[in-house]
C-alpha cells in the first residue's frame, strides 16, 4: 500500500480508485494540498513524488513514469477549451511525464506535451511542447539550455 495521503489525512489509493485513477504501489506525495480534477482519466506513477499544491487537471490521461519528481505548485493541465466553438468545449488532450523526469517548482505542462525520459524543467517554467530526453529547459515558453 502506498504511503501517501490526502488533505483529509486518508489513504489516496481508496479515493483516487473511485475516480479511476490507478497509481503504483510506491507512489509518494508530500502534500496535504494535491488537487486531481478527474473525470474518466488515469495517472500512472511509480516511485515518484508530487510536491504541495500540485494540480493534476486529468481530463484526458496523465501518464507519470518512475522515478518523477513533480515539485510543488506545478500544474499538469490534460485540457483545455475550443475556443472557435461559442460553448467553449472541453478538449483533452493526454501529457506523458517518462522516467526520471523532474519539473522543479510551478512548472506550467500544456496537454498533450510528452516529458521525455531524464528530462528537466526549470522552476516556473511553461512547457507548451515536447522537452527532449535528457534535456535541461527554462523559461516561457520553454527552451532547452542544456543537457543533464
Amino acid at each position: 500500500m502506498p504511503f501517501a495521503y490526502d488533505f483529509l489525512g486518508l489513504l489516496r489509493p481508496s479515493i483516487i480508485v473511485e475516480l479511476g485513477t490507478h497509481f503504483g504501489d510506491s507512489f509518494f506525495t508530500f502534500c496535504q494540498s494535491c488537487k486531481e480534477h478527474n473525470l474518466q482519466a488515469k495517472c500512472y506513477a511509480v516511485d515518484s513524488w508530487i510536491g504541495d499544491d500540485v494540480t493534476l487537471y486529468s481530463l484526458a490521461e496523465i501518464t507519470i513514469g518512475s522515478d518523477v519528481v513533480i515539485s510543488q505548485r506545478s500544474y499538469i493541465c490534460a485540457a483545455t477549451h475550443d475556443y472557435s466553438r461559442p460553448t467553449f468545449d472541453m478538449i483533452g488532450s493526454p501529457i506523458v511525464i517518462e522516467d526520471q523526469a523532474w519539473l522543479a517548482t510551478d512548472v506550467f505542462v500544456a496537454p498533450g506535451v510528452k516529458v521525455c525520459r531524464g528530462a528537466v524543467v526549470g522552476a516556473r517554467s511553461s512547457v507548451y511542447k515536447d522537452v527532449a530526453s535528457g534535456s535541461i529547459s527554462v523559461g516561457n515558453p520553454a527552451r532547452v539550455t542544456g543537457a543533464r
